[in-house]
């Protein structure tokens, strides 16, 4: 399983953070996905999930407030594919800086939709791809 250390502004949703985990893991957006932050469920309300709130309404400076706070994150409700979400440092933001940006990590990215009749290799960590896509989803996010 893929560990990353990522640099992300408090000011993105957590519909920001799903976006930023698809790359990370290099996962499409086929399935639903939900947030979990001091018992609150949270979600895309496009699909109108029972008991969730608004994802792309939430900060991350609220869910996670404080160093060492968490969340949890799962992404297909049939595989459940449940992470944890930890913060673990705040830094003042740099203003030359590119958010997000994934500093370190390593592991290899479990395949979204595993079928052990047509396996699939597991998509090894590669900083510098990740990079490059998250500066993607920043232009793409800043644009719209």
């Amino acid at each position: 399983m893929v560990r990353a250390h990522l640099l992300v502004s408090a000011s993105a949703t957590l519909g920001d953070l799903h976006d930023i985990i698809r790359v990370v893991l290099g996962w499409g957006d086929d399935h639903l996905h939900a947030f979990t932050a001091d018992g609150a469920r949270y979600a895309n309300p496009y699909y109108k999930l029972d008991d969730c709130g608004d994802e792309d309404a939430v900060r991350l400076s609220r869910v996670l407030p404080r160093e060492g706070a968490a969340l949890t994150y799962v992404y297909d409700f049939g595989d459940w594919w449940e992470h944890t979400i930890t913060l673990e440092k705040i830094v003042d933001a740099e203003a030359a800086a590119v958010y997000p940006t994934c500093l370190t990590g390593c592991g290899d990215a479990p395949v979204e939709d595993w079928n052990p009749e047509y396996p699939e290799e597991p998509t090894p960590f590669d900083r510098d791809d990740i990079n490059r896509d998250l500066a993607a989803l920043a232009g793409a996010a800043s644009s719209s």
